[in-house]
């Protein structure tokens, strides 16, 4: 303030003391005004910033405007010969659209006495945009579920985004800038997107929702039975679980496997797969497997060409099926084809020679006089003719498919040819128990596993189970070979339950509790066959208990002869549903090659005289096995 009073007074003595001009008013400016969408958010203009041409800007001094330009291509626009002094700058006119201006509306600036030139920015930002359709089949409106779309920048290979799509084929992307942008759709299963293919190109709008429908025809996956039905030369696409493993039957110098597949419709077989991926195609592995419908010598088969080519992938959640017990007499109607089964009691009448890989066959009679060929597809399936002698009797399991016209089972491994023995009187045990599964609700995933630890079949129809919650009656027939196992569950959808097989599902008011609970199994008279109870501290969560040794006492699961099972079965549960169980122990004294024992002394006149019984129309009476286990709380109820 000091500075400015003295100033003053030495210009107000020099203009009295003499007659001279004003001070000069400096140098004239000028102030160069850029539009642009920033991009980066950065604040300032940067090289991925897009300018803006046709913006209007005026150019105000003391509150009234002296120019008015429009920036040109570049984004800017000059005001110059400016006097020094305070300017004001606004956009005028229309605003670009799918932008909003974020920096301040009507900036200052200032010219100063030197003329500098001074800089001044109107910076947009991008509203977002959006992208949503259906992938859908015109002809029925069926959407495609769990298809990978994938968003990328055009022109690169950057991934902006990725989805699936909805139960209706829905999908949608949000918050996205402004610009050109490329969907490729995933080819799942049996579709066909037509001649536009998989991908498509969309250019979005700041602030404007876009869309885009695709069509498809095909399916993307279908039952195994649907394909065997499907016209040939038609792509399908199945999901199964592998029976038959790469690296078995080979062909091409053993560079190609063909494998099997099956689910709970049937079986087919797959050609073919690389044999070095045998540890990628092994048995029990759940594959996804799209090609086309084909027919070769009789067996179906899903195949490719060069045109379609077969694709294989993995899939989670596999199991190892069990072999379907079937007669000789069944097995050449080829009512099972395609299926993995066990026939039992086949005689060898003849053997053929070898040729060069190995491939040979072998002529079998059953007890019913009636003829099955058994073919060794070569080398790799581990027999040779001297595998089999004539004369002997064998259970042989393997695929059932047909050459020409005539039935045949295609053994895989040398398990699979057991020289039948005399039975061993084993039984029904209650096996494995899930009562508290992670991955999916209880009401859904609860299951008990039984287990014939025998070599005699038995039959569960009209056998009851319960727990201390509800009872149910198996009315169907469920036979349980020897050796084999069923599953009793809560639901037998796989989708729902956590990926298993269920043989029969039981009704929901059988309830395993997390707490205490007592499960019977009684057959068609109502006596008790198993029983097996549980109290705190005999569930575990997302992990079933299974038995040891089959042929000891199994009646208490928070006993030694139940272990915690530490296989995992789908992403989070661990268990052996239809499988052996960890810790398993075999029993002591076995009977048969199988390995399988009779049952001790403290269960095998019971299960002998059932054994006996299924063998016979004549009705016994058998001894009870005596219920020892603890029983649960009365009126507890399920932990769900």
């Amino acid at each position: 303030m000091k500075r400015f009073l003295l100033a003053a007074a030495v210009a107000a003595i020099s203009a009295t003391a003499c007659d001279e001009a004003s001070a000069p008013e400096g140098e004239e400016g000028a102030i160069t005004v850029h539009a642009y969408i920033d991009h980066d958010a950065s604040g300032t203009r940067t090289a991925g910033d897009t300018p803006l041409s046709g913006i209007g800007i005026a150019l105000s001094r003391d509150g009234a405007d002296i120019a008015t330009q429009t920036t040109g291509a570049d984004g800017s626009t000059i005001f110059d010969g400016l006097r020094p002094g305070s300017y004001r700058i606004r956009a005028t006119g229309s605003l670009p659209a799918g932008a909003m201006l974020v920096s301040n509306p009507e900036p200052s600036a200032v010219i100063n006495f030197r003329g500098d030139p001074v800089d001044i920015g109107f910076q947009f930002a991008p509203l977002p945009a959006s992208i949503s359709g259906r992938v859908f089949r015109v002809a029925d409106d069926v959407g495609a579920e769990n298809v990978r779309v994938v968003l990328t920048r055009a022109g690169t290979t950057d991934t902006v985004a990725v989805t699936t799509t909805s139960a209706t084929g829905a999908y949608r992307f949000d918050l996205l800038a402004a610009g050109e942008y490329q969907l490729e759709f995933e080819e799942a299963g049996a579709i066909n997107y037509g001649a536009e293919g998989n991908t498509r190109t969309v250019t979005l709008i700041g602030g404007q929702a876009s869309a885009l429908n695709v069509n498809y025809t095909g399916s993307i996956h279908i039952t195994v039975a649907q394909a065997r039905a499907a016209a040939v030369n038609e792509r399908v696409a199945v999901i199964a679980d592998i029976t038959v493993p790469a690296g078995r039957f080979t062909s091409s110098g053993d560079t190609r496997s063909e494998i099997w597949v099956q689910d709970a419709t049937g079986g087919i077989a797959v050609f073919s797969v690389a044999t070095v991926d045998s540890a990628m195609y092994r048995l029990g592995q759940r594959v996804e497997v799209v090609g086309l419908r084909g027919v070769f010598s009789g067996q179906e088969q899903i195949s490719g060409t060069t045109a379609s080519p077969l694709v294989v992938r993995q899939r989670t959640g596999g199991v190892v099926r069990v072999a379907r017990s079937i007669t000789a007499a069944v097995a050449r109607t080829l009512a099972d084809e395609g299926l993995l089964v066990r026939v039992e009691g086949l005689t060898v009448t003849a053997v053929g020679t070898a040729n060069t890989s190995g491939a040979f066959n072998v002529t079998t009679v059953s007890a019913t006089n009636d003829t099955l060929v058994v073919r060794v597809a070569g080398d790799d399936t581990g027999f040779v003719p001297a595998s089999f002698t004539i004369g002997s009797k064998y259970d042989i399991s393997g695929v059932l498919t047909q050459n020409g016209t005539t039935p045949q089972v295609k053994i895989r491994f040398p398990a699979d040819l057991v020289p039948a023995t005399a039975p061993v009187m084993g039984g029904i045990v209650i096996n494995e128990i899930m009562a508290n599964p992670d991955s999916v609700p209880d009401s859904a995933g609860e299951y008990v596993e039984l287990f014939n630890y025998g070599t005699t079949p038995i039959d569960l129809q009209n056998w009851i189970i319960a727990d201390n919650f509800g009872v149910d009656t198996i009315k169907t027939s469920l036979v349980v070979p020897g050796g084999g196992y069923v599953l009793l569950g809560a639901n037998a959808d796989p989708a729902l339950n956590g990926g298993i097989q269920v043989d029969f599902d039981f009704k929901s008011d059988i309830a395993l509790a997390n707490t205490a609970d007592r499960f019977t199994l009684k057959d068609p008279t109502g006596t008790t066959i198993d029983s097996v109870a549980y109290v705190s501290g005999g569930v575990s969560v997302g992990a079933s208990r299974g038995v040891m040794d089959p042929s000891a006492d199994n009646s208490n699961v928070n006993g030694a002869n139940w272990i915690v099972q530490t296989s995992v079965y789908n992403t989070r549960d661990k268990g052996t549903p239809r499988a052996q169980n960890d810790g398993y122990i075999a029993p002591a004294g076995s009977a048969s090659a199988a390995g399988l024992a009779p049952a001790p002394a403290t269960r095998s006149a019971r299960l002998s005289c059932l054994a006996a019984t299924a063998a016979t129309t004549a009705p016994r009476d058998c001894p009870q096995i005596a219920e020892s286990a603890p029983n649960s709380p009365t009126g507890s109820s399920p932990d769900r």
